[in-house]
């Protein structure tokens, strides 16, 4: 005789939880460093994205 093997609910959705927490990890893993990279470009070049957003928004305010 076969003997089948049922499994509850709850089992199933910490199995998909799991997977799916792991699968999030290992996407945002090279965002993570590209993030890292381009902090260390900035400190490098001594060149601020901040610093320019607020800059070309103040002009286009200032030319409106």
């Amino acid at each position: 005789m076969t003997e089948q093997t049922t499994f509850a609910p709850e089992r199933l959705k910490a199995f998909v939880d799991a997977v799916v927490a792991i699968a999030m990890t290992l996407l945002i893993l090279p965002l993570l460093e590209s993030v890292s990279e381009a902090a260390i470009d900035e400190t490098s070049t001594g060149h601020s994205w901040s610093s320019t957003a607020v800059r070309s928004s103040a002009s286009s305010s200032a030319s409106s």
